[in-house]
């Protein structure tokens, strides 16, 4: 019998996560249940679930309990069949994006100790290229980037997802009002904002039933970093060739698919972000929509400032802070 993994707590987790020879019984034990062959096993950049690419052409991803793995693996599985669907219909991938080949739990019902977690799965088809992370571009790329990027997102905000289970109506709320609750709090615990404008976020915020109220919503990646868009270099230039990881996804405000994209992928270039919004069509880029976004930065679940220069937030309020990363009128 497969012996079960022994991680005994977070720290622990810390370190076997992405360690090959840790995870390769486990790998085998499912390529061979679902006839895939395994020869080659390398891990995949780091991020908060195990992953690894098998002969470069699948790839299995397992869920921790230690990270929401139930909620990830649903969400993932949903968007993989929302955007194989949408792409069936439209007769072209939507966008370019993994496809879901298997699936299942490492340890079915009966074969792990009782009430532990069953290491839930997805095997996806592997994705040609390497992450902006692993191989930085050049600013013409990265100009061009940004316009397939708002192509694309354009077409993922716009897939329908009436009646799907790991969306369920009232989650996006539950979560900003949440978020809301604790914005100052966590950010004072971050200790990237400075704490003059830590002060100033209670009254810089909108009330919770604004948030719910404004904001035009939609299916959104949530965390679309440098780490998640994949490329290589062709002919003419380089080449977006794949979007990841679409355990964080959600059902909201499309503003906040722009914090991970602007702060972290377009290192705050609003000239990048002007391009990427003129593309993907669906914002009106004036005050309000300075003031959305930066509220929608506040409200991240992660510390995403951490990504700005300390320059930028030496501003004096949150208000100019705003207008630094986020106004992108007089820049064409």
């Amino acid at each position: 019998m497969l012996p079960y993994p022994d991680i005994p707590d977070r720290a622990h987790y810390g370190r076997v996560f992405t360690d090959v020879s840790f995870w390769m019984p486990y790998v085998r034990a499912i390529c061979a249940r679902h006839d895939l062959a395994c020869d080659a096993v390398t891990a995949g950049y780091p991020g908060t679930n195990p992953v690894f690419v098998v002969d470069e052409s699948h790839v299995i991803k397992l869920y921790t309990d230690f990270f929401d793995g139930s909620r990830s693996r649903a969400v993932e599985r949903a968007v993989y069949g929302l955007l194989a669907r949408r792409s069936s219909l439209a007769r072209q991938p939507v966008l370019p994006a993994p496809r879901l080949m298997a699936e299942g739990d490492l340890y079915p019902p009966g074969t792990c100790p009782s009430g532990a977690w069953r290491y839930p799965y997805l095997i996806t088809t592997a994705l040609p290229g390497r992450s902006l992370t692993e191989a930085p571009i050049g600013a013409s790329d990265r100009l061009a980037l940004a316009r397939t990027l708002g192509e694309a997102l354009a077409a993922l905000h716009t897939v329908p997802v009436e009646g799907l289970a790991a969306f369920p109506p009232g989650e996006w709320d539950a979560f900003l009002c949440a978020r809301r609750a604790t914005c100052a709090a966590d950010q004072a615990a971050w200790g990237t904002l400075p704490p003059h404008l830590v002060a100033q976020i209670e009254d810089y915020l909108p009330a919770p039933d604004e948030l719910l109220a404004e904001g035009r919503r939609g299916l959104i990646h949530a965390d679309l970093n440098a780490d998640h868009v994949l490329g290589r270099v062709e002919a003419g230039g380089w080449r977006l060739t794949g979007i990841i990881d679409f355990g964080d996804a959600r059902v909201g405000d499309l503003a906040y698919e722009l914090v991970a994209l602007h702060l972290g992928l377009f290192g705050c270039d609003r000239a990048l972000l002007g391009e990427f919004l003129r593309w993907h069509g669906g914002f009106t880029p004036d005050a309000a929509f300075a003031r959305r976004a930066m509220a929608m930065t506040l409200l991240h679940e992660f510390d995403v400032l951490v990504d700005v220069p300390p320059e930028i937030l030496a501003a004096p309020d949150l208000e100019t802070l705003a207008g630094a990363l986020w106004d992108v009128s007089g820049l064409d």
